[in-house]
């Protein structure tokens, strides 16, 4: 009887990209490569759904063929000239605001179902060039609220709903000599606006026109920094955010306003502008890289703690290339975008932290076709979630739909951590990998595995030149073992391996502009034990 010699190892597919940790330290199954993958909401890796410019016309992902084409050609950029300077989503509808085709002046557009609609109305017009930041509220208990927002060059707007057609803009005055406002925030029914000298504004309760500090009803406050960003915290505090530290204002009343309960928090880290998010707890982007700050047991009391961990590298390079943020929440995901100037990307490189629970799950990297200046979400009239995205060339996509690029194929692959099944010193034959996949039809992968951390001496299946961080995809197309999976549930595809090594990574790449997102969960691989290496 001839004794079956073969060993498996299962490879459980989890915790993301993890840049830090030495190679032989590494858990198999984190990623040290990734493009247009995340981590599945159960267990695995994700390939990423499409995105999809929009205007408030009917949607190309919800056709097919040329329908699909026809609707696609039918979207329009928002009208004027440059990038789209701030986007967000209000009773279900998307505003951008964009500077004129001259130039001289910017415009607030709504997406319709005809497209843009001009919504800034001739009696205040809006200066160019700014930054808009926009929050919606509910002051006086009408079903459409207000929506305002600042851009650090106009004074602060005022939108007021009377119906879902019928709207009126108004201006904010702030009392003296203030510079144009660069953050807002609404908590506790007051409305608060922060300029970037270091002035923090509150509103009288229930009223976010009234800034008028006759008779205390509302008021300024010194915070002693230039201020990048304000944002609600549990137990109604508000975190005011500065270029080099932050503070944490407590009050819920104009009578504890009056008593400006200013407590600093970091007096060595701050935070940088449009990069905080809120997911529990408050996360953004600092001297730290990306950073928590949540609440503690001890009531009214938070703490600040680093949450790139494994990724710091690679934010504290991308980090002056920062654009905007977004929260996807029905994924639970947070999103940072970088405009990098790296010349293999065409457009932005996004982090994406996926959670489980309350806790993070893992980082995966995803490279866009446009360059992202602006984000938003929300829920649609439909009460469908929504995620936008506005370009450098005044384009708005609406992320998280379809299985394309706005019609371009999604190119995506990540490459696991080197595996030595617990036997870093013996050499191995690897015979096979079963690769478990799910998805709701058919999928081009491809799959390639890496001997021996990529040794040059090893040559079995070798990968000419992988760029772990900048992206670049220079593969041998004729190394690849190839296969399209078409079944409808988890099942298992294999890969035959030929080569020999101390250890192995499995590298995995999708692309298409039209297979539905697919999942792989783990990977068992086959292989028989040789003697030790000297």
């Amino acid at each position: 009887m001839i004794r079956d010699s073969r060993q498996q190892d299962q490879i459980i597919l989890e915790g993301g990209l993890d840049f830090e940790t030495p190679g032989a330290s590494l858990t198999p199954g984190r990623m040290i490569a990734c493009q247009n993958y995340v981590l599945g909401l159960n267990q695995g890796y994700s390939s990423m759904p499409g995105y999809e410019r929009h205007d408030g016309r009917p949607e190309p992902h919800k056709r097919s063929g040329d329908l699909a084409i026809d609707r696609r050609n039918a979207i329009q950029p928002v009208p004027g000239s440059g990038p789209v300077r701030g986007v967000h989503v209000h009773n279900g509808y998307l505003f951008a605001i964009r500077n004129t085709e001259d130039g001289s002046a910017a415009k607030l557009w709504r997406a319709v179902s005809n497209g843009w609609q001009d919504f800034t109305g001739t009696n205040l017009p809006l200066l160019p060039n700014g930054r808009a930041q926009f929050v919606s509220y509910n002051f006086a208990a009408n079903p459409f609220g207000v929506m305002v927002f600042v851009d650090g060059v106009n004074k602060a707007k005022l939108l007021r709903f009377i119906s879902e057609s019928q709207s009126y803009l108004e201006e904010i005055t702030l009392p003296g000599d203030a510079t144009p406002p660069v953050a807002v925030a609404a908590n506790n029914n007051i409305l608060y606006l922060a300029t970037e000298r270091g002035s923090l504004y509150y509103s009288a309760v229930g009223d976010p026109r009234n800034f008028d500090p006759v008779g205390g009803l509302a008021g300024e406050i010194a915070v002693g920094g230039k201020v990048t960003g304000l944002y609600p915290l549990v137990g109604g505090a508000l975190c005011i955010q500065m270029q080099n530290q932050i503070s944490v204002l407590y009050g819920s009343s104009e009578a504890d306003l009056q008593k400006k309960d200013l407590r600093l928090h970091d007096d060595k880290s701050g935070a940088i502008a449009f990069s905080s998010l809120s997911y529990n707890d408050l996360y953004f982007l600092g001297d730290r890289g990306i950073t928590s700050l949540s609440a503690t047991q001890s009531f009214g009391s938070f703490q600040s703690g680093a949450f790139s961990k494994g990724i710091t590298p690679f934010i504290q390079s991308r980090k002056p290339y920062f654009t905007c943020a977004v929260a996807a929440l029905d994924r639970n995901q947070l999103r940072w975008a970088f405009n990098s100037p790296a010349t293999q990307l065409q457009g932005s490189e996004v982090i994406t932290a996926t959670f489980s629970g309350n806790k993070l799950a893992g980082f995966t990297r995803q490279v866009l076709g446009f360059k992202a200046t602006c984000a938003a979400s929300g829920e649609m009239r439909t009460g469908e979630p929504a995620v936008f995205m506005g370009s450098t060339d005044g384009w708005v996509y609406r992320m998280d739909v379809g299985t394309s690029f706005d019609g371009l194929p999604i190119q995506a692959y990540f490459m696991t951590a080197f595996a030595n099944s617990r036997q870093p010193g013996r050499k191995k034959a690897f015979k096979q990998a079963t690769i478990n996949v799910q998805s709701d039809g058919p999928v081009p992968i491809k799959a390639k595995p890496v001997f021996d951390f990529g040794a040059s001496d090893v040559m079995a299946h070798r990968v000419e030149a992988i760029d772990v961080i900048g992206g670049a995809t220079n593969f041998d197309e004729a190394n690849w073992d190839s296969f399209t999976w078409s079944a409808p549930h988890l099942n298992e595809a294999h890969v035959e391996i030929r080569g020999r090594g101390q250890n192995l990574a499995m590298l995995i790449s999708s692309t298409s502009a039209d297979a539905k997102p697919h999942s792989i969960s783990d990977i068992l691989v086959t292989y028989t034990l040789g003697g030790l290496r000297l």
